[in-house]
């Protein structure tokens, strides 16, 4: 490696080289340019969220299966109907099946599903007689006598005489118990329907639904707008006014929403950038109009660099280019410096002694985001490309375009810069420190209640119309309340139904097999049939016409229903029944990729989502555990790139200084930006979101280069134009962040208000805490561990996030007077898991727990089944006690029982409704949203206890008819917390 005296060498020649030729580097940068138009307009550009997923995560795996599965591309059609006979007319019938016709023709809609079970229940169990052999064991087959027996029982019944040929097509009720299935699909997927209509219609019989299963995925915004169109010129021809006699709510529109926020943002932020900086330029220079020269360097970086998206990336974002207006903020430092030394004394001499600091100060800024090359996410690797290249490009377009322009010439001067403070700001060293030691104080004690929220909607602009249409859509026809899904894919319906089948040992789920059993149960069933037909079938027919006849029965009565039964034992059918075809066809599907995909459908639960995520190639698919496991894959996806960020800092910083001493000097800004602004955003309530960590990275390349230059300035005595520099660079870095602050997309925004507050304590600590703490001279003083020491007690205490996210509840005024109160037994028993953590550990285990007349019993396992305690008592005097000894938990292991006790009893004490008293006497009312009275706060629609003064309880659940909190929060007095998380709850 070349040393800094060659390296310098090599940057000076290539810097006059390129002064003599002016004319003909700004032919070949406008030649380029106007390229790079023609590539961005020709570009393809989207805005589609499952490039934000880390490559293999489980959420992409989700992601990837709705995706390629053509059971989500439903585009739901609503009619509505005040009068509940209009869909009973023959004039809408045919409109409808015109309709049909109309959509059905175009070739990105596949299927079009408006009809429920056909033909009449008559001729429904006269079909599924032959499929008997096949799903119903021999075994179920009753003796001759029992068979009849139970037949003329069900005559004799008040509603056997309006069901006499029901009877006939099933005599032996064996048909009918292949309906089972579908009662037990209706009953877990609560699709209910009016049974007296051919049509998929509402109970109420005012409202009808047509499902388009389409090609076009609902993520493109393009395709789904065209697709959109063509069904609303469909509507019009068939006799039907959009948006009066149906909605289309296809899922299309979020992504049609979503794009038109983001090119919102886009022009805003071009525009601001242009308005803002130009405004900047004529302020601080004075109207020299060769400053405007100063963003062109990185606005034809930027712009050079958007036009190689689309050749390096399939699918380039535009939330990432709407970064531009932070990318050119923190390019522009390099300009300022240059304008800083041309403006100067010895203007190329200046330049020149810069020029190393300025490269490394550009490559510690790029490898903090080429370092984003290597992350798991699309979308971070497009963040990484589209910064790293545009800032590694400016500096050298900044030496093609601004040296020719800030040389002096006769007859011209330079006009004196607005900052007139040349070197450092003279202030008392000792006061600064003293100043620096508070902040961090302050800033220790505010980190602890600095929150993390990953939760990927957030990023949902969609109007809220939207998802109150689609739940309006789900109460209509499913009670408002839709099941999860757990998706088995094969590559033939056969293999996937296979898999689907292992969901049905789950308790309270519905799979697609019960419907459609599986090729080996068929064939095994079908064999003893043969086995049957062969050997007993004249024998056993004959009992039962004897049977029939000594019972009154028409001998021939039984007929109809054994030559179907026969039929379907020697011919039996390929096929599923045609009334389960409705349901296979919605659950059992083909994919854009050729694979097929098997659904099981199940309540939404948390443990039911646990046990179907455990079983082999099942993904589950439900709100709150796609939410979950997202958000934890988008925290897990950035982080070990913000590590790495930190790490290329310090390496390359070492590399400029070759001193470990002047390294973490150089680091103070920052380590300050990054803890001032984790303090700030914790006083402001404002949690950490992911455009917030991406937005610390690129703090972390931009503060290092105020240290770098701060400590360069320092060592070397060039310190005349030190505080103009950093200033104007830190004023242009916020002015960037200000074009995107008030932007709507939270990736923008949140990264914008983030380097807006962290630039303005970098600014701070190199400008005024790096003079403090550097002398001019290297020589011997207080070792820079010792500064590292004051920063320990911050990463001692911790950055501890609430586990839970609160509930959004409804204004309490407005359930004052409706509430319902659900009471709370007395005697319970639980299941969980409970996290205990402490500042310096986490200790995790199993936890079950009983309370009997106010008697409590508690049981602490490893998660490997290895008992760690248990006690027992009642008002907090433990009757019986035993601990594992442990190195976390010395002393006496009574006074843990007591007190583990005591918590439990003041967790689950008085966890009932919220009293009249509390309801008439609160004071104040919390937001609108939660009352408090004496301590203790309630919100919800039952007024569910959510807050005393050491417990939180973030989530209610339904447990045999009560209520009880299955995520708690219990803070301890020393610093600790417990944190619960209850599986199972049960009244005694």
């Amino acid at each position: 490696m070349a040393s800094g005296r060659e390296l310098k060498r090599h940057l000076v020649r290539l810097l006059f080289t390129l002064f003599r030729h002016p004319r003909i580097m700004g032919s070949v940068l406008l030649i380029l340019a106007a390229v790079s138009l023609v590539s961005v307009f020709r570009g393809t550009f989207r805005n589609d969220v499952s490039h934000m997923l880390p490559d293999g995560s489980e959420a992409a795996r989700c992601y990837e299966t709705i995706a390629r599965s053509s059971m989500f591309n439903k585009a739901p059609i609503l009619f509505h109907a005040e009068d509940p006979g209009l869909f009973r007319t023959a004039e809408f019938s045919e409109k409808l099946e015109r309709l049909v016709r109309l959509l059905s023709a175009d070739e990105r809609i596949l299927r079009v599903d408006y009809r429920l079970l056909p033909g009449t229940p008559e001729e429904i169990l006269s079909e599924l007689v032959s499929y008997i052999p096949q799903y119903l064991p021999f075994s179920s087959l009753p003796e001759p006598a029992a068979a009849v027996a139970e037949c003329r029982r069900q005559f004799l019944l008040p509603g056997g005489t309006g069901r006499s040929r029901l009877l006939e097509a099933d005599p032996l009720s064996l048909a009918s118990r292949l309906l089972l299935p579908l009662e037990h699909f209706r009953r877990v997927s609560r699709f209910s329907s009016a049974p007296d209509s051919p049509y998929l219609v509402s109970p109420d019989g005012r409202s009808l639904l047509i499902l388009l299963e389409t090609a076009v995925p609902a993520t493109d915004p393009g395709s789904g707008r065209a697709l959109l169109t063509f069904a609303e010129a469909q509507l019009r021809e068939a006799g039907f006014v959009p948006g009066k006699d149906a909605e289309l709510l296809f899922p299309h529109r979020r992504a049609m929403a979503n794009e038109a926020v983001v090119k919102a943002d886009i022009l805003q932020v071009s525009i601001l950038s242009l308005v803002i900086f130009s405004l900047l330029t004529v302020f601080i220079y004075r109207c020299d109009f060769r400053a405007f020269l100063i963003p062109a360097g990185p606005f034809l970086s930027a712009l050079f660099t958007t036009a190689l998206m689309p050749l390096v990336f399939r699918t380039p974002l535009f939330f990432i280019v709407g970064m531009g207006g932070i990318v050119i903020s923190l390019a522009l430092d390099y300009g300022i410096h240059m304008y800083a030394a041309m403006t100067g004394r010895g203007s190329f001499r200046s330049l020149t002694k810069i020029l190393t600091p300025l490269l490394f100060a550009a490559l510690t800024s790029g490898a903090a985001f080429l370092l984003f090359l290597f992350g798991a996410t699309d979308a971070v690797r497009q963040l990484g490309f589209f910064s790293g290249v545009s800032l590694l490009l400016s500096p050298l377009l900044m030496l093609l375009i601004l040296p020719p322009a800030f040389a002096h010439r006769k007859g011209q001067r330079n006009k004196p810069p607005v900052l007139r403070q040349r070197g450092f700001p003279p202030l008392p060293p000792r006061a600064v420190r003293i100043v620096w030691l508070i902040l961090i104080a302050v800033s220790a004690a505010l980190i602890p209640g600095l929150r993390v929220h990953s939760d990927a909607r957030q990023f949902d602009l969609s109007p809220t119309e939207y998802e109150e249409q689609d739940a309006a859509l789900i109460r209509t026809f499913q009670g408002g309340a839709a099941p999860a899904m757990a998706l088995f894919r094969g590559e033939t319906a056969e293999q996937a139904k296979d898999a689907a089948s292992a969901a049905e040992s789950v308790p309270e789920c519905f799979s697609v097999s019960e419907l459609y059993p599986r090729k080996s149960v068929r064939e095994k069933n079908l064999e003893a049939w043969r086995t049957f037909e062969k050997k007993s079938w004249t024998e056993w027919t004959e009992r039962l016409r004897a049977e029939a006849d000594k019972n009154d029965f028409d001998p021939e009565f039984f007929t109809p229903f054994l030559n179907r039964l026969r039929q379907g034992i020697l011919d039996p059918p390929a096929d599923p029944p045609v009334c389960f075809r409705p349901v296979l066809d919605r659950l059992l599907v083909r994919g854009t990729d050729g694979l097929w995909t098997a659904a099981a459908l199940y309540p939404e639960t948390s443990e039911t989502a646990a046990r179907l995520s455990s079983l082999p190639g099942a993904v589950v698919i439900a709100r709150d555990h796609f939410a979950e496991i997202l958000a934890r894959d988008l925290t897990r996806g950035i982080l070990p790139l913000a590590i790495g960020a930190v790490i290329s800092v310090l390496f390359l910083t070492w590399l400029f200084f070759r001193s470990v001493r002047d390294t973490f000097l150089a680091l103070l800004p920052v380590f300050s930006s990054l803890l001032f602004t984790g303090a700030l955003f914790s006083l402001l309530g404002k949690p950490v979101t992911v455009p917030v960590l991406t937005a610390a990275i690129i703090l972390c390349g931009l503060a290092v280069d105020y240290g770098i230059f701060a400590v360069h300035a320092i060592r070397t005595g060039n310190t005349d134009n030190i505080f103009r520099a950093v200033t104007l660079s830190a004023l242009t870095t916020a002015a960037g962040g200000l074009t995107v602050a008030f932007t709507r997309h939270p990736m923008l925004h949140s990264a914008g208000q983030t380097l807006i507050a962290g630039i303005g304590f970098a600014w701070f600590s190199a400008l005024f805490l790096l003079p403090a703490l550097v002398s001019g001279k290297k020589k011997k003083g207080v070792p820079a561990c010792c500064f590292l020491l004051l920063l320990l007690p911050v990463f001692l205490t911790g950055c501890r996030s609430e586990p839970f996210e609160y509930e959004s509840f409804p204004p309490v005024c407005e359930l004052a007077g409706s509430r319902t109160k659900i009471p709370f037994p007395d005697n319970f028993s639980i299941l969980g898991s409970v996290v205990m953590e402490t500042p310096f550990f986490a200790m995790d285990f199993l936890c079950a727990a009983e309370r009997k007349d106010g008697f409590f019993r508690i049981a602490g396992l490893s998660p490997g089944g290895v008992k760690l305690f248990e006690t027992a008592g009642k008002l907090g005097e433990v009757s019986e006690f035993y601990f594992t000894p442990a190195a976390e938990m010395p002393g006496d292991p009574r006074d843990h029982a007591e007190t583990l006790l005591r918590q439990f009893e003041y967790i689950f004490e008085g966890l009932g409704p919220c009293p009249d008293s509390v309801l008439k006497a609160a004071e104040p009312v919390m937001d609108g949203r939660a009352m408090e009275k004496d301590g203790r706060r309630w919100a919800g629609r039952n007024l569910d206890l959510i807050e005393k003064e050491k417990a939180g309880y973030y989530l209610y659940r339904n447990f045999g008819g009560f209520r009880f909190p299955v995520h708690i929060v219990y803070r301890g007095d020393w610093g600790y917390r417990l944190i619960f998380r209850i599986s199972e709850a049960e009244a005694l």
